[in-house]
This record gives structure tokens, sequence and C-alpha cells, in this order.
């Protein structure tokens, strides 16, 4: 990721897990989410669709930062990653 691109995500709170097509999280499926570090900090980046607008957006999130409701959502995300690599064997 460019430095400058990680620097505007770090600002942006958690909550901004955000389609700005349609102006709301109601509609994110949260397609992936990795755990990262950088220079000593830790992030999830985390791949999300819009499926209302069917939009694809990526954002770091510090790993401080996750809120419950988000780990949630990632772990699903991780379930469904797990279950279509176990289907395609």
């Amino acid at each position: 990721m460019n430095e400058q691109v990680l620097a505007a995500v770090e600002e942006d709170p958690a909550g901004r897990i955000w389609c700005e097509v349609c102006g709301t999280d109601e509609h994110i499926f949260i397609e992936r989410a990795r755990w990262r570090r950088r220079g000593g900090a830790e992030f999830w980046d985390i791949d999300y669709t819009c499926t209302k607008c069917d939009s694809f957006y990526g954002h770091a999130v510090r790993d401080s930062e996750v809120t419950p409701a988000l780990m949630a959502a990632m772990a699903v995300a991780q379930s469904g990653v797990a279950l279509g690599r176990a289907a395609q064997s």
C-alpha cells in the first residue's frame, strides 16, 4: 500500500467501513480480512462490497480500533473463505 494512502486510511476511524455511493453501511458484505503489521503497528486489511450497488472497497483498520461488531463480521468472512476453499477441493 502506498504510504500516503496508508496515512489517509489511518486517519479514518474504524466506523468508516461504508459505501460512498449509497451513503450507508447497511448493505456491506466483508469479502476478506487479513491481519498485517506495518512499521510496528497492527492492522486489518478489509475488502468489502456493497451488495446494493456492487461497489468494492478496501480499508485498513488499526487492530486497536476493531469493534466487536466488525470482529464478528470479519469472523463470518473468514469462515466463508475457509468453507469456499474446502468446497473447491
